[in-house]
C-alpha cells in the first residue's frame, strides 16, 4: 500500500477517533442499551397497574364463583390483580342497572363492567364494557379464564372430569429440545439463540452501512466546501485521496466494531450478576455460540459491504456540493440497504430457501443477507456463500474503478449539482 495512502488513511482514522462524536457514540450507545434494560425493569414496577374493580352480572349463575377463582392472581405489591363483585339482575330492571354501570366507568368507581348471558355454554360470548379498551391483556385473561370455565362445563356435559383431563393434558406436555445437525456432527443449539445472534448481526451490518456510509460522504463534501481537497491534491492522486478517506472510515468502523464485540463478550460475562439464571433470556444466553468461521466471514462481509457501498458514497459526494443535495442523491441507496435489512430478517428464519439464495448474489444485498443466512446456519456454510463472494468481490472492484474515476473529475468541480449525463462524460476524461 502507497505511503500517502496510508497518510490519509490515519489522518482520516486519528481525527475521527479522537472527535467527541465518536467516543461518546462508541460508549453511549451500549450504555443507552443497559439503561433501556433497566429502565423496562423499573418503569414497570413503578407503572404497575393497581387493582382493578370490575363489576359482574352473571345470568347463567354459573360463571362468577369460579370466575374469581381464576382471577386471582396478584400484583408485586401483594394485592390482588382483580377485585370481581357479583350484581344480580333481573330482565326487567337491566337497561336502568346497565345506565348505572355506565355511569360510574365513566365517574372512575369501578374500571368495567362484564355481561355473562344466561346461555354462556352454547353462545360462547360474554360482554366486556370499560373506559379504555387498550389493555388486550387484561381483556386476554379475563376471557381465558371464562373460557376455561365454559370448557370444564362443556366437558360435563359429555362424561368427562375437568380435573382428570387437565392432569392427563399437563402429563401430555412435551419440551422441545433443539439439535441442529450438522457435517461434523448434532449439537444442541437453542432456537432463540440462533436467532439472537443472527438479527444482532444484521443490525450491526445494517448501522454500520448507513452510519460510516455518510460519513465518508459527509467528509468528502467538507473537503470540496473548504477547498481542502485542491491542496491535497497537489501532491497527491485522486485515486490515492479516496482509497485513504475510504479505508480509514473502514477502519473506524471496524474499530468500534471491535469495541461492541469487547463489550458484549463482557456483558455475557457478567449476565448472571442481574440475570436470574431459571430465566429464559439466560438460557438463550448460555448458549450462544459464534464458531471462528462466522467472525471471518463477518468481517470479509464487513470489508467488502462496506467498500463496496462507501465507493457509491463517494461517487454521490463527488457530484454533489452540499449535504442537503448528498441527502436526495444517497436515498436509492438507503432504499437498498432497508430492503436488504427486511430479506435478512426473512432470511433468518428460512436461511436455505431459493429467494434467500438468489437475494444474497445481489451485490446491493450480499453483505447483510449473508450475515443473517451464515449466522443462522453457524456451523455451517450456506449454498452459495463463495458464489456470493465472487460476485461481492467484482461488483467491489468495479465500483472502486468507477468511484474512482468519478471523484478525480468531481472533487474539483464547485457551482451546481452534477448531472448523470455530465457523470457520464467525466469517465472518458483521461
Amino acid at each position: 500500500m502507497s505511503k500517502k495512502i496510508i497518510t490519509i488513511l490515519k489522518r482520516e482514522y486519528l481525527t475521527r477517533i479522537r472527535t467527541r462524536a465518536f467516543i461518546f457514540s462508541t460508549f453511549f450507545f451500549p450504555v443507552l442499551l443497559l439503561i433501556i434494560f433497566a429502565g423496562v425493569q423499573i418503569f414497570e414496577k413503578f407503572f404497575e397497574s393497581s387493582t382493578k374493580y370490575y363489576t359482574v352480572i352473571d345470568h347463567s349463575g354459573k360463571i362468577f364463583s369460579e370466575l374469581s377463582v381464576n382471577l386471582s392472581d396478584t400484583l408485586g405489591t401483594g394485592k390482588p390483580k382483580y377485585s370481581l363483585t357479583e350484581r344480580s339482575v333481573d330482565q326487567s330492571e337491566e337497561n336502568a342497572v346497565l345506565e348505572e354501570l355506565k355511569a360510574e366507568v365513566l365517574n372512575k368507581n369501578i374500571d368495567g363492567y362484564i355481561i355473562i348471558p344466561e346461555n354462556i355454554i352454547r353462545q360462547r360470548r360474554i360482554y366486556y364494557s370499560a373506559r379504555s379498551l387498550g389493555n388486550i391483556i387484561e381483556q386476554s385473561e379475563i376471557s381465558r379464564a371464562v373460557s376455561t370455565i365454559v370448557t370444564n362445563y362443556r366437558l360435563i356435559e359429555k362424561g368427562f372430569s375437568p380435573n382428570e383431563v387437565q392432569v392427563e393434558m399437563q402429563a401430555g406436555r412435551i419440551e422441545l429440545e433443539s439439535i441442529q445437525v450438522t457435517e461434523s456432527g448434532a449439537r444442541e443449539r437453542s432456537s432463540g439463540s440462533s436467532n439472537a445472534i443472527a438479527r444482532a448481526f444484521i443490525f450491526i451490518m445494517y448501522f454500520v452501512l448507513l452510519i460510516y456510509g455518510q460519513m465518508l460522504l459527509n467528509s468528502i463534501i467538507e473537503d470540496k466546501s473548504t477547498r481542502v481537497s485542491e491542496t491535497v491534491l497537489s501532491s497527491v492522486s485522486s485515486f490515492q485521496l479516496l482509497s485513504g478517506k475510504l479505508l480509514g472510515i473502514c477502519l473506524l468502523g471496524f474499530t468500534q466494531l471491535v469495541i461492541y464485540g469487547t463489550l458484549f463478550i463482557l456483558g455475557i460475562f457478567f449476565s448472571e450478576s442481574f440475570i436470574p439464571a431459571s430465566s429464559e433470556v439466560m438460557d438463550i444466553i448460555e448458549q450462544i455460540r459464534v464458531s471462528p468461521v462466522v467472525l471471518v466471514y463477518l468481517l470479509v462481509y464487513f470489508i467488502m459491504g462496506f467498500i463496496f457501498y462507501a465507493s457509491i458514497y463517494g461517487i454521490i459526494g463527488a457530484m454533489v456540493n452540499t449535504e442537503d443535495e448528498g441527502k436526495q442523491l444517497q436515498m436509492p441507496v438507503t432504499v437498498f440497504v432497508v430492503i436488504a435489512f427486511f430479506i435478512s430478517l426473512i432470511s433468518v428464519e428460512n436461511p436455505e430457501t431459493n429467494q434467500a439464495y438468489i437475494a444474497s448474489l445481489i451485490p446491493f444485498f450480499t453483505p447483510i443477507i449473508m450475515i443473517a443466512r451464515i449466522a443462522a446456519l453457524d456451523p455451517m456454510i450456506p449454498e452459495g456463500t463463495l458464489l456470493s463472494i465472487l460476485i461481492l468481490f467484482v461488483s467491489t472492484v468495479g465500483t472502486v474503478i468507477l468511484s474512482s474515476r468519478i471523484f478525480r473529475v468531481g472533487i474539483l468541480m464547485y457551482g451546481k449539482k452534477a448531472t448523470f449525463r455530465e457523470v457520464i462524460k467525466w469517465l472518458h476524461i483521461k
